[in-house]
């Protein structure tokens, strides 16, 4: 399960008047999905990576990912909408021997499992944001008012993205995401505090009960997410 707060995003996106937040930053790309951006994310250009979520709570989160990095993941184990998209490294299985000449047993194992066909140099922009757009419509967000983190998205991109899905009104969403984040990230320094309030509460406890016989720690408090 990801660290994103549907609740408060839905909040928050309503209140900056968003049907949806497009993510495409690899490291809040992981933040919203729990996923890894993949190497393709190195480039740090908008496509390599998309995570989509709806304002609509019920709505499920959607992404797309490169094939390279959910190739081993159970995705039916997670909470998100996976799209894939070919990137310029590939998978092949296989068998145990391969003989005196490989190269035939390979071709037929790229037919066999589907591997053939030419790949993107890094990754194909086109395709992510296409696949982009398949994500909007199966929300019913394909003429909605979508936030993006146009403090990562490089202003190239953005336009490709505008041209690409021309009937999506794209706006800043970059306050949304650094909102959201920032109670991820208050929660998490919240965590470590208590964490060393109770090893502090339980090394007392020990030396008391070396010097007196045993005791117990107080209790550690509660974690909220401030407003």
């Amino acid at each position: 399960m990801s660290d994103l707060d549907r609740n408060r995003a839905e909040a928050l996106m309503q209140a900056a008047g968003m049907d949806g937040l497009a993510i495409f930053q690899p490291e809040a790309f992981r933040y919203a999905t729990e996923l890894d951006a993949g190497v393709a994310a190195m480039w740090r250009r908008a496509g390599a990576c998309i995570a989509l979520v709806p304002a609509d709570k019920r709505l499920r989160t959607g992404a797309v990912a490169a094939d390279h990095a959910v190739q081993f993941l159970d995705l039916s184990t997670r909470n998100v909408d996976v799209l894939r998209q070919r990137i310029w490294i590939d998978y092949l299985v296989l068998p145990p021997a391969l003989g005196e000449d490989p190269f035939p047993e390979l071709a037929r194992q790229y037919a066999a499992q589907g591997l053939g066909g030419a790949r993107p140099e890094s990754f194909d922009r086109a395709e992510a944001f296409r696949l982009l757009g398949e994500l909007l419509d199966t929300r019913g967000l394909l003429s909605a008012t979508i936030g993006c983190d146009l403090e990562f998205v490089p202003a190239a991109d953005f336009a490709a993205l505008q041209e690409a899905l021309p009937n999506v009104r794209f706006i800043d969403g970059s306050d949304v995401l650094r909102r959201l984040r920032r109670c991820s990230r208050s929660l998490a320094g919240a965590g470590c505090r208590t964490i060393a309030a109770a090893i502090s509460a339980i090394r007392s406890a020990q030396a008391a009960a070396a010097k007196n016989g045993p005791s117990f720690p107080p209790a550690i408090g509660s974690l909220s997410c401030p407003a």
